[in-house]
Formats: structure tokens, sequence, C-alpha cells
């Protein structure tokens, strides 16, 4: 329940943490390219402001990804607690009314616990998949480039 409650903004979040990051890492490729020119030109401060601006937004981004992430985390796990909690409660007073025996109680909870721990994992991985399903697609988008064409190459000889 929790994981389709917040599935859709983890996803827009991680999704928008990786394309500012990408932007990010696009455009220091092209200063470091462009270095010369821009130190010739004096606008390493511009370029330098450039840089801080897109680190930041970067961070920003990573971090609302992170702490969305943490929530989803922290819900499934107080979730699958308090319902094991409740049970224990319950059935300590089906315990002291001699409905059930302690062994049935323990029974109880060892399965709830191994019922509600895959659920968890789950909400837990819920950003790793995304992450990963964005990284398969900008590989994608990377193998789906044209080839680079050589033009002028020269054969060393051995």
């Amino acid at each position: 329940l929790v994981m389709l409650l917040f599935y859709q903004s983890a996803k827009v979040a991680i999704n928008k943490s990786s394309e500012v990051y990408t932007e990010k890492q696009k455009s220091l490729i092209d200063i470091f390219d462009k270095l010369s020119i821009i130190r010739k030109a004096g606008l390493s401060n511009r370029y330098l402001n450039l840089i801080n601006s897109l680190s930041a937004e970067a961070a920003y981004q990573s971090y609302k990804s992170s702490f969305l992430t943490e929530i989803i985390d922290s819900l499934a796990r107080g979730i699958s607690l308090m319902s094991i909690l409740a049970t224990a409660i319950f059935g300590i007073h089906l315990i002291w009314a001699n409905s059930i025996s302690t062994g049935a109680l323990i029974a109880t909870l060892f399965i709830m616990w191994r019922v509600l721990a895959p659920a968890q994992s789950v909400c837990s991985t819920l950003s790793r998949v995304e992450k990963l399903r964005r990284a398969i697609s900008q590989i994608n988008s990377f193998m789906g480039l044209e080839d680079d064409k050589t033009t002028n190459v020269t054969k060393i000889q051995t």
C-alpha cells in the first residue's frame, strides 16, 4: 500500500535527479573541452557560477530523491513493526483469556514476520529499481547513437 502511494512521487524525484545530474555532467564535459577558450575570453567566473548552480541543483534533487526514498522505507518498516506489535498485544490478551497458547502466538508472530519482511524489502528496493530502470534507458539511448565517423586515420606501423 505504501509503495503504491509513493511510487509515482519517487519515480518523478529519481528521474528529475538523474536528469539534473546528466545535465551537470554534459556541461562539465563541454567546459573542459573548451577550457582554454573560456580562459582566454575571460569567462571563467561565468562558467564557475554555472558549475556551482548545476552542482547545487544536482545535490538538491539528489537530496529530495533520497529523502523520499527514506520516508517510504521508514513507513514500510513502521507499518511492519506496528502490525507485529499489535498482533503481539492482541495475542497476549488471547493468552490471558485462555483462547490460544503461547506457542500459537509465537508461531503467529513468526509467520507474520516471514510474510511482512518481503513486502518491506520491496518498498526498500523501490528506488534502486527505478534508478536501474533509468540507467538502462540511458544506456539504450547511448547505444542508439550513430558511430563516430573516422576520417584521416593514420595507421601506426609496427
